[in-house]
């Protein structure tokens, strides 16, 4: 068995500046836990202001978003697209190119599951951005 205590008190969230457009800010919730026989698993807290979305990237694992607060989206390199609320909950396959953040009027949060490394991508634009939940 493994506790996690996330952030440590006092400790300030992260903003995120590499692999986003926009703001970003982030807190762990549990990392490291591969010691235990599980591999590279990371589970976050992520807010985003509104407009601000990830770069694309892709996960080794599979990667879990579950919605927490506000509205966002999230796409992938297949052109699809989506808008998303507190309650939803998005799967990424495996090694699938996705992207996701905030409406343009929203902030949102979202928690993630990540199961192994994450592979950056370049940004995604204002018009691919202007296209999701359409």
């Amino acid at each position: 068995m493994k506790v996690s205590h996330g952030r440590e008190e006092g400790k300030p969230s992260v903003r995120r500046t590499q692999t986003v457009t926009g703001e970003m800010w982030g807190d762990p919730i549990l990392h490291d836990v591969g010691d235990v026989g599980v591999g590279d698993i990371a589970v976050n807290s992520v807010f985003f202001t509104p407009g601000s979305r990830s770069h694309w990237h892709r996960h080794d694992g599979a990667h879990v978003l579950f919605i927490t607060q506000g509205r966002g989206f999230v796409g992938n390199a297949d052109g699809e697209t989506a808008s998303v609320v507190a309650g939803d909950v998005v799967f990424c396959a495996p090694g699938e190119e996705h992207w996701h953040g905030a409406s343009h009027d929203n902030f949102m949060q979202h928690t993630t599951i990540t199961v192994g490394k994450t592979e950056w991508h370049d940004p995604v634009g204002d018009e691919q951005y202007g296209k999701a939940g359409n």
